[in-house]
């Protein structure tokens, strides 16, 4: 909703991240338009998408599905072979972490290819949507400034019009002052992942936060400059996907520690108390 009425008010703001025809008319779009947003592979909400005129290739949907299904088929044997503890003995623990670490950029890779690429490409070949730039060249990154804008076009272009802009058209920010938008916009993206997960997991751990929203600014601020680019290339993927696989590894631990030891669930505080510790040291 705050995406459409962004998009229709009277006084959009200036500099829009991805431009298409029509898109700043002062008017709400109809009905219609507005379920097509909802399916489309996009957060921006338009009036009008470029749309490709020939026929839905039913092919290609099939491909992408089957491809889609093949990805969760094999991220759910890494995940439940490599990650998940058998128990919550210090060796079985242990050795997790360290498969964690290994696995960490396959996580990040079948992410990428099953979300950003098959699954994203089936629904615009069913919607018919034209623009099918959902990610870039994130793997030739050399800082994570750069890293950020080619990971996930869709998000960053949604953080990029509706926060990154209002905070520097707010402040009037030029120059160096930039850090201060771009600081509330990795703010915002790791508070909204956090909020999915929490919702989905039925705890919230701030674990992503403290990864995405702590580290990750540090990062982003941390031009490897002085390194040679693929120095600097290679540590970012390797950083990531170690930063992947230990953050995948976190929230199965604190979720499996809650079937492992369950608590009777007294009062709110259950969803935000941690019990990785305390089933932790109750088993060793």
């Amino acid at each position: 909703m705050h995406t459409q009425y962004k998009s229709s008010c009277p006084f959009p703001p200036p500099g829009p991240a991805v431009y298409y025809a029509g898109q700043m008319e002062p008017q709400v779009g109809s009905l219609a338009n507005y379920l097509y947003f909802l399916f489309a592979p996009t957060l921006l909400y338009r009036d009008r998408y470029p749309r490709n005129n020939g026929p839905i290739n039913w092919k290609n949907v099939m491909a992408y599905a089957a491809q889609c299904m093949g990805i969760l088929w094999s991220a759910g044997v890494l995940y439940q072979e490599l990650l998940v503890p058998s128990s919550f003995r210090h060796s079985t623990v242990v050795t997790s972490v360290l498969n964690s670490f290994a696995i960490g950029f396959i996580i990040l890779l079948l992410f990428n290819i099953g979300i950003l690429h098959s699954w994203m490409n089936m629904n615009a070949e069913i919607l018919r949507f034209a623009d099918r730039q959902f990610y870039t060249d994130w793997w030739t990154a050399t800082s994570y400034a750069v890293f950020y804008r080619k990971w996930n076009t869709i998000v960053h272009d949604w953080i990029h019009a509706y926060v990154f802009l209002d905070i520097k058209n707010l402040l009037g920010a030029r120059g160096l002052v930039n850090i201060v938008p771009a600081f509330f916009s990795i703010a915002a993206s790791s508070i909204i992942h956090e909020y999915l997960l929490a919702i989905s997991l039925g705890f919230c751990m701030p674990f992503l936060s403290m990864f995405f929203g702590g580290a990750g600014v540090l990062l982003y601020l941390f031009n490897p400059c002085f390194l040679m680019k693929r120095v600097s290339n290679v540590f970012i993927l390797a950083a990531t996907g170690m930063g992947m696989g230990v953050i995948t590894f976190g929230y199965t631990l604190e979720y499996m520690s809650r079937q492992y030891c369950p608590q009777e669930q007294l009062n709110t505080d259950f969803f935000f108390t941690l019990h990785l510790m305390n089933c932790y040291v109750a088993h060793n």
